[in-house]
This record gives C-alpha cells, sequence and structure tokens, in this order.
C-alpha cells in the first residue's frame, strides 16, 4: 500500500518498490557490503541484490534475518527514515533501556550524560 511503513507500491509489472532501496541505503550507511550482509542474514548475495534493486520482493522471514542483520527489528525498519543515521552497534542497548524510562528518568539520564559529554 502506498506510504505505508513498509512502502510496498508496485510499480507497473507487479515488483515491489521502496523496500529495497531503504535495505540497501541501511546496509551502506551500516558499513556493509553486500555480501557481507547477505552472510549476516543467511540469504545468497544475488537474492540480496535482487530485494535492494526491488526485482524480488522478500517474505517475512528473509527481511527478518536482514533486520536482525542489520541490529534492528522489523518495526524499526518500519519506521526507520534513511536520511538519519542508524544508531551505532555499541549504542543500541542503552537507546533500548532507555525507551524504558519515565520523564523524570530520561530527564536525569540527559543531565548525567551532558556532564560526562563536556569532560
Amino acid at each position: 500500500m502506498p506510504g505505508g511503513a513498509f512502502d510496498t507500491t508496485m510499480d507497473g509489472i507487479g515488483r515491489c518498490t521502496g523496500l529495497g532501496p531503504k535495505i540497501r541505503t541501511l546496509r551502506e550507511k551500516a558499513g556493509l557490503t553486500q555480501k557481507e550482509l547477505a552472510m549476516n542474514a543467511r540469504v545468497s548475495q544475488s537474492t540480496l541484490s535482487y530485494l535492494e534493486s526491488g526485482s524480488k520482493s522478500p517474505n517475512i522471514n528473509t527481511l527478518s534475518r536482514i533486520c536482525d542483520a542489520l541490529g534492528m527489528s522489523l518495526a524499526d525498519l518500519a519506521m526507520c527514515d534513511t536520511e538519519h543515521p542508524i544508531i551505532p552497534k555499541h549504542l543500541r542497548p542503552l537507546f533500548k533501556e532507555a525507551l524504558r524510562l519515565d520523564a523524570e528518568q530520561a530527564d536525569l539520564l540527559c543531565r548525567f550524560l551532558a556532564t560526562v559529554v563536556t569532560r
């Protein structure tokens, strides 16, 4: 459906567009080659190439493995804005924990981090 989280707009010959370029952008921003991502996601490099070009649409299992290899969930992919950098792998646990904080705890963490960063 056009404009959806995974942008599954169909072209004139029934191929899914939008998702492939998004995967390619995320792969490149993560500093991975197609070969590296394919190996980590347990898909062939040619499959990944077809997916990135939009020639093929991934099934949910393949998409899930690609997301795992990129260090993100399917929900992260759906909400991902490829114009902004991906959270570095070593900081992801921090962000996951921070999402569980209430407003007061988040404020305390921000103030603490401000003191650490300014040193």
